[in-house]
């Protein structure tokens, strides 16, 4: 199986309790790798080796920190199948479409390559006076991430994070942290500094505790639900920390009487069922005008009738399984809820 350390200080740790668990592929409950979980104690010690390397990776210039994102671009790319591959293993998404993942995470560090060389300060001029605005890292990063794109939404907070000239650490999903793991480790490789980029595996409850209410984190970077999200809210506040968060988003698809229905279909279907709906923007409604609903329902229906479900791993499948039993049970549930049958 395959072995995923944590990164920490430049190097590739176990944890501080030596405590491992197993991820098992969601299309054949196979067990696929083992995983080191870490603690509040491994966040600590993630957390003082960003600081240490604040100091050295904010020296430098932007068109250093360029030229090593872009180099971090080039081996996320030459590494794609192997991440792309732990990436269906461990969360189910066919393999083309984790491919894809992998590669739109790689234009994102080129994209913040260049945005981190125009990172300019402002002459503002009034009558009265004149102000200079400095552009500076804020420090030491802590992004934490979820299962359903660990690799691209990991990518739009290391990318803008290293641009900017401050260190991170990452805490990738406790159940699908293999990828994310791989795609640090690879961006590390392009010659960050020793400790600027960091993994810390283990539960939020722990691990992301820490990462948020440490005095040492300056920046926090949430993707998740909208619990969690008013949790590290309350709790950066002590600090006056900045915050970014990414919570759950209701969609609406809105059909009109004079759209191409043929092209409403597709577009309904593809951002309905993607990623077997576990997408923070999926479409969880459609609004259809009165007189296209028929028609605009059977076309959809007949395209959903098409997707093929199945193991990531297979060439042909349109749609992998969903990530957990937790997630299947309360698909379930609410499908049984909404159809009526949950009152017999």
């Amino acid at each position: 199986m395959h072995q995923s350390h944590m990164l920490i200080n430049g190097e590739e740790v176990a944890s501080v309790s030596r405590k491992t668990e197993t991820i098992y592929n969601p299309a054949t409950q196979e067990p696929v790798a083992e995983v080191d979980v870490g603690c509040r104690e491994d966040a600590r010690l993630a957390l003082h080796a960003a600081a240490r390397a604040f100091p050295v990776w904010s020296g430098t210039s932007s068109k250093e920190r360029a030229d090593v994102l872009h180099d971090s671009a080039r081996r996320v790319r030459e590494k794609k199948e192997a991440i792309a591959r732990l990436l269906t293993l461990e969360m189910g998404k066919p393999l083309k479409n984790a491919r894809a993942e992998v590669l739109s995470a790689a234009d994102v560090l080129d994209y913040y390559a260049e945005e981190g060389r125009r990172c300019f300060g402002e002459w503002i001029t009034s009558s009265a006076s004149r102000s200079i605005v400095i552009r500076q890292p804020v420090g030491v990063a802590a992004l934490i991430t979820p299962w359903n794109f660990p690799v691209d939404l990991l990518a739009w907070k290391v990318a803008p994070a290293l641009a900017a000239g401050c260190t991170f650490v990452a805490k990738p999903p406790s159940k699908a942290p293999l990828a994310a793991t791989e795609f640090v480790r690879a961006v590390s490789d392009a010659g960050l500094p020793q400790g600027t980029a960091n993994v810390v595996h283990g539960p939020g409850s722990e691990v992301g505790a820490e990462l948020v209410e440490s005095p040492i984190s300056r920046k926090i970077a949430f993707t998740g639900e909208t619990k969690t999200g008013r949790w590290i809210m309350a709790h950066v506040a002590e600090h006056i920390k900045r915050v970014s968060l990414e919570l759950g988003g209701q969609s609406p698809f809105i059909v009109c009487a004079d759209a191409d229905l043929e092209a409403a279909a597709a577009a309904a279907s593809q951002r309905a069922f993607s990623n077997m709906g576990q997408v923070c923007i999926s479409v969880n409604r459609i609004y259809v005008a009165d007189e296209v609903a028929e028609e605009f329902t059977t076309k959809l229906a007949g395209r959903a009738k098409r997707f093929k479900i199945g193991n990531g791993l297979e060439p042909d499948v349109d749609l992998g399984p969903m990530f957990s039993r937790d997630q299947r049970e309360k698909t379930c549930e609410t499908w049984q809820m909404r159809s009526g049958r949950g009152q017999n």
